[in-house]
């Protein structure tokens, strides 16, 4: 019926907030589209049956907001007052019907430092997110946070509207090259074995120290890689899409 559109995303950051509506949007789609889906939400609104309807519907993958791994910053700062468990609880569920789960996080909050950015991994892969993607805090005017960070002298810029990669801030307890270094490799500790970490971290060193020779050695890495073998995804060494694996346990 939709011979060029493989997969529908729903851009709609609580699309589950109105359940029964969410329900019968569900069936209406399956009865009249029925291509894959994505679809973002947020943990409190994910009960089993909505998990199975979303599945039932086509849903391929939900993506939502883990945000902080540190109960603090996640509670006070970022205002996302969900425990811990639960965060893990609601992705084992989307895992247990075979929905992948998708994480948005945020490096950079006030307070941060380099351990909460730790525990921050650590609920990724306790959650075993198979869709991990991480951000650094940017300080929009009209935010709530925005007059903090001016008051504090915690701003070096402006952020622009493509904050995926830019970083405006000076935090006292991390530097910014440290979080944009961080922020590069956040995946790869999400992703890989542990076995893998004194890598990693060599990386997130040069990252860090050597930022633009870094770039340029793992873009021409990467380049070549590709050359060899098309479609090939650096970051989970397998070829692009492989959502399945991603409901593989991660290794310790």
């Amino acid at each position: 019926r939709y011979p060029h559109i493989k997969e529908v995303a729903f851009s709609d950051d609580m699309f589950t907030a109105m359940q029964d509506r969410a329900k019968d949007l569900c069936k209406a789609y399956k009865a009249e589209i029925g291509l894959p889906f994505v679809c973002q939400t947020h943990v409190d609104f994910l009960d089993d049956e909505m998990i199975v309807a979303l599945k039932d519907a086509g849903c391929i993958r939900v993506n939502m907001g883990i945000e902080a791994g540190n109960e603090k910053i996640r509670y006070e700062i970022l205002k996302r007052p969900v425990k811990r468990q639960k965060i893990v609880d609601v992705f084992n569920k989307c895992h247990s019907v075979g929905l992948v789960c998708g994480a948005f996080n945020i490096l950079g909050s006030p307070g941060e430092t380099e351990s909460t950015i730790w525990e921050t991994i650590d609920l990724n892969r306790d959650a075993k997110a198979g869709f991990v993607h991480s951000t650094i805090f940017a300080p929009f005017k009209g935010t709530p946070l925005r007059k903090e960070f001016e008051a504090n002298g915690w701003m070096s810029g402006e952020p622009e509207d493509d904050y995926y990669h830019g970083c405006v801030i000076k935090l006292p307890t991390i530097t910014a090259d440290k979080l944009k270094a961080y922020n590069r490799v956040f995946s790869l500790y999400v992703y890989k074995p542990k076995s893998r970490y004194p890598l990693i971290h060599a990386l997130r060193f040069l990252w860090e120290r050597f930022p633009t020779l870094t770039n340029w050695g793992v873009r021409a890495w990467h380049k070549a890689i590709l050359t060899l073998r098309p479609g090939y995804n650096l970051r989970r060494r397998t070829a692009v899409p492989a959502l399945p694996s991603a409901l593989e346990p991660v290794a310790a």
